[in-house]
């Protein structure tokens, strides 16, 4: 939701074509302008799993190497939602790499085709438990990754305009809290440093519907960190 919208019909979340340049998130529903519902489920897998279109051809800078460590009953249910979602006319510009874009895609800093990034021959678990353990919260942690990076410590901004990236490891302020601060700062968006996130940086209502139990093996991976 945090990329296509809260209606997930698309939107343009970075808009400078002369830096970084245009990037536009696929309208996901059925509407005009959306995601091809011409092979059903089977666009889903090859997006979600393989990080192509029908035709093939990579998606631009789609995060498909973080759904492949999906279970299968994960990503089925992820499916199965997107399939039914309501129709929303959208029509939205190509996506256009910038020429600051391009240099960042040259020194890895982008991943413009993250299909180039999977193992296309893994197969997927078939399911994990739900439980706090170390197991548990390093497979959601996979949606943290992308801004904290694989160490959970943060670093520099994921592109230019955005903000330093925290350490959300044992060293940096989640390893100091208690699991209840933890769970209220990811349901509130207000840590216990008296700070208020900013959603568009830090997409903290994505995760309050997260359950206790999963919050608590996010919080128990981290500080393992």
């Amino acid at each position: 939701m945090r990329c296509h919208g809260d209606d997930l019909g698309g939107k343009m979340f970075i808009n400078d074509p002369r830096k970084l340049g245009q990037f536009a998130a696929t309208n996901l529903t059925p509407g005009k302008g959306g995601f091809s519902p011409g092979n059903g489920y089977r666009n889903w897998v090859l997006a979600l799993k393989h990080g192509v279109r029908d035709n093939r051809k990579p998606l631009f800078v789609m995060p498909s190497h973080e759904f492949t460590q999906l279970t299968e009953a994960d990503m089925a249910a992820i499916i199965a939602y997107g399939a039914s979602l309501p129709k929303v006319d959208r029509e939205l510009p190509e996506s256009r790499v910038g020429p600051l874009g391009r240099i960042l895609a040259e020194l890895n800093q982008v991943p413009l085709f993250p299909a180039e990034m999977i193992d296309h021959n893994r197969k997927l678990v078939k399911e994990m438990k739900t439980e706090v353990s170390l197991g548990y919260g390093q497979y959601l942690s996979v949606a943290c990754q992308a801004c904290h990076r694989p160490t959970m410590k943060g670093g520099g901004p994921i592109a230019p305009g955005f903000p330093t990236v925290p350490d959300i490891s044992s060293q940096g302020n989640p390893g100091k809290w208690t699991d209840e601060q933890f769970m209220t700062t990811l349901r509130t968006g207000k840590t216990p440093e008296g700070k208020t996130m900013n959603p568009k940086n830090m997409p903290w209502p994505t995760m309050k519907v997260y359950t206790d139990t999963e919050l608590k093996a996010l919080h128990l991976y981290l500080k393992s960190k």
